[in-house]
Formats: C-alpha cells, sequence, structure tokens
C-alpha cells in the first residue's frame, strides 16, 4: 500500500504540539527556528532575552524545512556555543552542502530556517527509534532499540504492527511491539505507556507521519513526580521522561478546522522543496489561497527552453515525465498548472509566466510556451473571448511586442474539439498577434510536441488521426464459450451492461463531455448514475 500523504510541520512546532499534550511523559522542547540571517546578523536579541540557555549552555543547529537525513550529509552542528553556531551558518552555503538538496538552477535560497536548541550529552547506545504513518486502510507502528544517523535501513530492522483505522492500539500490539526488543519489564511497561498515549494523540490530532528519531530516556529532578525511580530528598524526587531528541511530522491539512486548538496557536508549515519561494512563485500561492480554483507555480529552472501553463496536474505531471524520458528535463523551466480558474486569475497567472519567461534569453533561440486543458476547447474561448479564454487573450495582446522580440513562440494542445491538419482552427484574432502559434490535438503525443518546442525538428507534427492498434474483443456479456481469453467466465464478470457508476470529484466540463459521448454511443440512459462534489469546509 502507498503511505497517505500530509504537509510537513517544522521541527520546533512538531516537539511543541507533543509537548503541549504530553507534557507528563516527554521533557520540555526548549528550541527555536529562527531565519539564517536573523541568526547571523544578531538581530534575535529578543529571543536572545526569553531564552538564555542559547548564551548559557552548548547548542545545536541544523536546518528546520523537513529535510531528512540532515545528520548523514553534514548539515547538523553538535555541541557549539553560539558564537560556534553563527559561524558555522556563515560557512554553511561555501561548504556546498545545499548542493546536495537543490539543483544550483533552482531560483531562491535553499535552505534559510535553523533551528537551535541544547545540546543533551547521552551515549550512542541510548538512542531509540519509533516512527507512525497512516496507509490506505491502517496505521503503521515502528519500533527499534537503536536510533541515530547510522540506523540504516530501518523498515527491514524494525518491529512492526500494523493497527486498522476503525480498532484501536491494544496491548497485545504493544506487546509484538516490544517483546523482542525490551527485556526489561519496567522498562516495557513506561514504554508501553508512551506508545499508546503516543499513537492516540496520532490519531486525535490527525498527523499522517510522525518519526521521533533518536529520542532517549531522561532521569530529571522535579517537586511533583508522578514516576518515582528513587528519592533522596523528601522534596525532590527523580522522574524518568522521554528526551525527543529530533522529530518529522505531517499533519493532514484538511483538519485544520477540527484541529486548529490542539496543534497550537500557529501550525508552521515548512517551506517546500527545501528553498525560499521566489516573489512570482510567492504571488501566485497567495493567488491560489484565495481563489476558488486552483493555480500552482514552481520554476525549476529559468533558463529552461519550454515552459508551460496547463489545465489539470495530471497533464503538467505527464510533460515533465516524458522529457524526463527524453533526457530533456533541464529543459523545463516550470510547473504550472490551472483549475476553474476565471478570465483575471488565468491573467495573473500567464502573465506571471511570460514575465517569467522575458527575464533571461537562452542562446537567442528563443523559448517556447505551451498553453492547454484537458477539459476545455481553449482555442474556441479564446477566439470568442469568454470565460479564461478572454484571460489568455488579454495576456498575450498585452506582450505581444515584447514576445515577437524574445521569438517566443506558442503551443496550444487542445483535447477538446476537433483539430485540423493544417492548424485551421488559429483564431484570426491570435493569428494578427503576429506570434507564431500551433495548435494541436490531444492524439499529438507530448513527445513530438516536446521535440518541436525544443526545436529538435523543424516540422511541427501532424494533426491526422494517429494509427492504432485494435484486439478483436467480444461484447461485454458474450458466453464464455466467445470469450477466449479475452474476458472472465459469465459468472465472474464484474462489469456489465447494466453496470452503473458514480463519477466522484471529477471536473464538471470534462464529465459532460463523456456522458454526452456515452449516450450517443449507446442511444439510451447515460451509464453515469450520479455526481458527487466534496466540497471544503469554510474555516470561522
Amino acid at each position: 500500500m502507498s503511505r497517505v500523504g500530509g504537509c510537513m510541520i517544522t521541527e520546533a512546532n512538531g516537539k511543541g504540539i507533543l509537548y503541549m499534550h504530553l507534557s507528563h511523559l516527554i521533557v520540555k522542547p526548549d528550541c527555536i527556528s529562527l531565519h539564517k540571517e536573523s541568526i547571523i546578523g544578531g538581530t534575535c536579541h529578543e529571543v536572545l532575552h526569553q531564552h538564555t540557555w542559547l548564551k548559557e549552555k552548548k547548542i545545536v543547529v541544523k536546518p528546520d524545512q523537513g529535510i531528512k537525513r540532515r545528520g548523514a550529509d553534514g548539515l547538523i552542528k553538535l555541541n557549539v556555543d553560539l558564537g560556534g553556531a553563527v559561524q558555522w551558518l556563515k560557512e554553511f552555503d561555501a561548504k556546498n552542502n545545499v548542493r546536495k538538496l537543490v539543483s544550483t538552477d533552482t531560483p531562491g535560497k535553499c535552505i534559510q530556517q535553523f533551528l537551535l536548541e541544547p545540546f543533551v550529552p547521552h551515549d550512542l547506545e541510548e538512542e531509540r527509534y519509533f516512527a507512525i504513518y497512516s496507509e490506505l486502510e491502517c496505521d503503521v507502528i515502528l519500533f527499534y532499540e537503536k536510533g541515530g544517523v547510522d540506523i540504516g535501513d530501518v523498515d527491514s530492522k524494525a518491529s512492526k504492527v500494523c493497527v486498522p483505522l476503525k480498532e484501536p492500539l491494544d496491548e497485545a500490539a504493544v506487546h509484538e511491539l516490544l517483546s523482542e526488543r525490551v527485556t526489561a519489564a519496567d522498562e516495557r511497561g513506561k514504554l508501553s505507556e508512551f506508545i499508546k498515549e503516543l499513537f492516540q494523540l496520532y490519531r486525535d490530532l490527525h498527523f499522517t507521519y510522525l518519526e521521533i528519531n533518536p529520542w532517549i530516556v531522561s532521569l530529571l529532578l522535579t517537586q511533583n513526580s508522578v514516576i518515582c525511580i528513587c528519592t533522596n530528598n523528601s522534596s525532590k524526587v527523580v522522574r524518568e521522561k522521554i528526551h525527543v531528541l529530533d522529530i518529522a511530522a505531517k499533519l493532514d491539512r484538511n483538519a485544520q478546522s477540527l484541529c486548529k486548538d490542539k496543534w497550537s496557536s500557529e501550525v508552521q508549515w515548512t517551506k517546500k522543496a527545501g528553498r525560499e519561494q521566489i516573489k512570482e512563485e510567492k504571488h501566485i500561492s497567495s493567488l491560489d489561497a484565495t481563489c476558488a480554483g486552483s493555480m500552482k507555480l514552481t520554476v525549476l529552472n529559468k533558463t529552461g527552453h519550454l515552459w508551460a501553463v496547463l489545465g489539470g496536474g495530471g497533464t503538467s505531471l505527464m510533460l515533465a515525465d516524458t522529457m524526463d524520458t527524453m533526457a530533456c528535463l533541464e529543459e523545463l523551466a516550470c510547473y504550472s498548472q490551472f483549475t476553474k480558474l476565471d478570465a483575471n486569475e488565468l491573467y495573473e497567472l500567464l502573465t506571471t509566466v511570460i514575465g517569467l519567461m522575458l527575464e533571461e534569453e537562452k542562446d537567442g533561440n528563443g523559448k517556447a510556451l505551451m498553453i492547454g486543458s484537458i477539459a476545455n476547447d481553449i482555442v474556441t474561448m479564446i477566439k470568442l473571448k469568454k470565460m479564461s479564454g478572454e484571460g489568455i487573450f488579454r495576456a498575450l495582446d498585452e506582450y505581444k511586442d515584447k514576445l515577437r522580440a524574445a521569438n517566443i513562440s506558442l503551443i496550444i494542445r487542445s483535447n477538446v474539439g476537433v483539430v485540423s491538419e493544417k492548424n485551421e482552427k488559429v483564431p484570426s484574432e491570435l493569428a494578427e498577434l503576429g506570434i507564431p502559434i500551433f495548435v494541436f490535438g490531444g492524439d499529438v503525443p507530448i513527445r513530438e510536441l516536446v521535440n518541436f518546442a525544443l526545436k529538435k525538428t523543424s516540422d511541427p507534427p501532424s494533426n491526422q488521426p494517429r494509427a492504432t492498434y485494435q484486439v478483436e474483443t467480444p461484447e461485454v456479456g458474450s458466453p464464455p464459450s466467445k470469450c477466449k481469453k479475452y474476458c472472465l467466465p459469465e459468472e465472474e464478470l464484474i462489469f456489465t451492461k447494466d453496470t452503473k457508476v458514480v463519477a466522484v470529484n471529477m471536473i464538471p466540463p470534462g464529465l459532460q463531455g463523456m456522458v454526452d459521448y456515452d449516450i450517443h454511443l449507446r442511444q439510451r440512459d447515460s451509464v453515469y448514475l450520479c455526481y458527487s462534489q466534496a466540497f471544503q469546509q469554510a474555516e470561522d
């Protein structure tokens, strides 16, 4: 099964959330997450005043942007004073550590947020590993008596139990997890309590991933103790608690309305891709947060030749996969997709991408901008200047002079509607812009479009129907004697001519075309029984 997704939160935030609910079991974390420049520039005077340990104790400094294997990649500095931490940060970029994580062509500075916390002296033998992650039908718990940087392939080493989603974690499962790893009965009892409460918290707070590596057991002096190990003083006792040294956590962002009080006053989501967004990406992200539809923009390589603004994330990913198999992925300049945008919103997305295209020329050969939609006849909408088509035309008309000067060509991929072989469907309104424009139907392979966009071929691909390879198969419901190897025996058939379909979360225009096509072929009622659309609950 595949793991369920989620959004990564900062390590400082993750430790704070655990302590908020499990303060009786874990040590209070003294950690802060700061921007690198504020640490180096010494502008965090208020923080230094609040956290006096920064000047009094040895500390740990490490990136806090959801990056894994930081220790193995040399991205953690241990047991230094504040001056040593500042010096290490100044040398951080010079040592080229960032190149292990993000291509140097990626715009924006790669790692900006860092975690500072007191260094906890301990033996490596004390380190333990624990993790929970969600799959489609169960939550998986991993425990290993050894932890730390050199843990290796933990999936093959750790004890593992799977807890079905609708069932609680029982004693038998905890015993199975610990019996072969922890021999001492008293230690096993304390760990059992910790695991059961942590697992319940994992579900209550809608975590999708939680990894603690490493954690150790600390002995603390306290005035009021729940777990007494020994006592030498009537007013102070020794208490045993879990010390979380390193944590990686993901939360289900869709549960924010349910858990906003349980998570914390403000959840600190990590920055994507281990780098800071450039201003154009921030602009699109801000628009995406307020629009009814969806728009995304991630710049991959500003010197790339092919830029794309495509309707639907699946098409964008298919383009990237195709270019990867063609060994030309470095020519893909951006990942950009849109869904259900009005004219003004698509205008903003397209002008932002065009602005980036015009910033830097590549060898005077010009670039290619690919626009397309799998659900809408985008060419007709441009011709009629209706809906999102009006936004596309307005953006192209505004930048036509600069596009011509930069020798930028436009490739339109329209999956809906008929595209003639000789590009006769190009509207005169677009042709008059003076930009090289080519329109292709959905039957033209993306590989051919990529070759043409990258000028590996001078002739545009033909819109003629492609040859298809058909396998003669019997009609649905044919007797087993006629089915041969192409279908199951009649008693084992899953789908029949009377099967009905429930469409869930599909784009309405795309679904309408499928319904029309189905009715046209069947000459009777459609196979689609109903349409269901899930809407996100509005926050207070």
